[in-house]
């Protein structure tokens, strides 16, 4: 099936087939200082790219919602609640 025939099928069931490219969206930087992208947000969910540096640190908080975490490159320590995870 070409990407065509696929776009118009999926517009006739009301889906939308949404491609975002990381590289051409603008970071600023979030209220604990990591440039963050907005990648994706709807009221389900929210996907943001965080871009850390060698040595950068985001502090210990509280989110209202569930995280996930896909690392890309780098080594690090992710700390949620009691449970610490080096990642090497």
């Amino acid at each position: 099936m070409r990407c065509d025939s696929v776009r118009k099928n999926l517009s006739q069931e009301g889906k939308i087939i949404e491609v975002t490219r990381v590289d051409e969206i603008g970071g600023k930087p979030n209220k604990r200082g990591v440039i963050a992208k907005k990648l994706h947000k709807n009221e389900d969910v929210q996907i943001m790219n965080l871009d850390l540096s060698p040595g950068d640190e985001v502090p210990r908080h509280s989110v209202p919602v569930n995280v996930f975490f896909y690392v890309v490159s780098g080594r690090g320590t992710i700390i949620i609640g009691k449970v610490c995870k080096k990642l090497i």
